[in-house]
């Protein structure tokens, strides 16, 4: 993997959403798991803001209800990245605790061992790190 700090934007979305596609193929697949948006709105002769969107099921951290708004198209970009990282790194979890915990069916547990292996090749201690204090400065406007 290419350095993540040096990464562009929308670089680390590909990774991110390959990343994710590899995920979400493991158990069952529906198209709209695979699909982010960031959708520029006009309206009311205002600048355009710019909507971060998912309909997929397999992340229910972001619904339709939780749609965000942003200013700027890079704003927009560091909050999907986030949204993403989000959703890999709780796969990811989820996955070590079923390989520590000994009473999951073996069918879990393979699949634990393939969501493991999918993210050993990203540091996501470090890239949630880096990404929370992201969205912190978005949040806050900073």
């Amino acid at each position: 993997m290419e350095s993540w700090k040096i990464m562009t934007n929308q670089d680390k979305i590909v990774f991110l959403t390959g990343k994710w596609n590899e995920i979400v193929n493991l158990e069952h697949h529906k198209d709209c798991e695979c699909h982010f948006y960031i959708n520029e709105i006009y309206s009311y002769g205002e600048p355009p803001k710019y909507e971060v969107q998912y309909y997929g099921e397999l992340y229910d951290d972001y619904e339709e209800s939780d749609f965000q708004c942003f200013a700027t198209h890079q704003e927009a970009e560091r909050f999907l990245i986030y949204l993403l990282l989000d959703a890999v790194t709780k796969e990811n979890k989820w996955a070590l605790e079923v390989l520590k915990d000994k009473s999951f069916e073996q069918d879990q547990i393979d699949r634990a061992k393939r969501i493991v292996n999918i993210c050993k090749d990203t540091t996501l201690d470090y890239i949630m790190f880096e990404s929370k204090k992201v969205l912190e400065k978005i949040i806050n406007k900073e």
